[in-house]
């Protein structure tokens, strides 16, 4: 990844990105559909409110890749990874405790949070994906360092962002995976063992990062 002129920011990659967007298409309308969710359950349990915002910000991102929005549609992975880790963070915290996280600025950053969650081992499924987006050069990109608040658009638009097709497609493959973990929490918070067994099967059978 590198920066350099605004006016580059939105140039488009060689097609071979085309891969990723397309199966990131496909789940984006499979998780649209596969867990309705009713809005005043998702409200009344932070958890799935925040795995909720990881499956509307696959579809933000996968709208910007088909208009070859490619540094606004990075800046939504870090965001992406901050919620999904918060999501798992909240689901173990008493009634307290979450009241202070919805109310409080002083809750973990991402770092924080995937030390917390490693050390308690309870990032199960999402761990090998994690560790891959650790190892991303999307993980300290100036552009992107920023928390789920501002969705970091703001500083991709000030460094000047300009992807590399490898940028992009492992954006795509980051996002369709977490769209698919955070399914499968919902799902199986909610009890649905179809829809958790499916995108299990998805998530198991994805090409890209961490496979």
């Amino acid at each position: 990844m590198r920066t350099t002129d605004p006016g580059a920011v939105g140039h488009a990659p060689p097609l071979p990105h085309q891969p990723a967007l397309d199966h990131a298409r496909k789940i984006a309308l499979w998780v649209g559909r596969a867990l309705p969710v009713p809005p005043q359950v998702r409200r009344s349990r932070p958890a799935l409110a925040l795995h909720h915002q990881v499956i509307e910000h696959h579809m933000g991102v996968v709208a910007l890749a088909e208009a070859h929005l490619f540094a606004p549609m990075l800046s939504l992975v870090r965001p992406m990874v901050d919620r999904h880790l918060r999501a798992l963070w909240v689901e173990r915290l008493s009634v307290t405790a979450i009241e202070s996280f919805l109310t409080g600025p002083d809750t973990p950053d991402i770092e924080a949070l995937l030390r917390l969650l490693r050390k308690a081992s309870r990032l199960g499924e999402s761990d090998a994906l994690l560790a891959a987006w650790e190892r991303s050069p999307l993980f300290h990109h100036p552009a992107l360092m920023a928390s789920g608040e501002d969705a970091g658009a703001g500083r991709a638009a000030t460094v000047h962002l300009v992807p590399t097709l490898d940028d992009v497609v492992d954006g795509l493959n980051f996002s369709t995976g977490l769209a698919l973990l955070s399914t499968m929490r919902m799902a199986q918070l909610t009890g649905d063992a179809g829809t958790e067994q499916s995108a299990r099967f998805r998530f198991g059978v994805m090409p890209g990062i961490g496979r």
